[in-house]
């Protein structure tokens, strides 16, 4: 378990998340249900 009590780990999840979210997904050439299942997992 780890303490996020600062919330710093989520602060890093969001950025990732924002990060992964502006990808041009014309150039990441993978399938929407493989991308979905990211964010999904990011929001997670």
């Amino acid at each position: 378990m780890i303490d996020d009590s600062y919330g710093v780990i989520g602060s890093m999840y969001q950025e990732v998340f924002e990060l992964y979210l502006n990808i041009d997904r014309q150039e990441l050439n993978m399938p929407p249900d493989v991308f979905l299942l990211d964010i999904l997992e990011l929001i997670i």
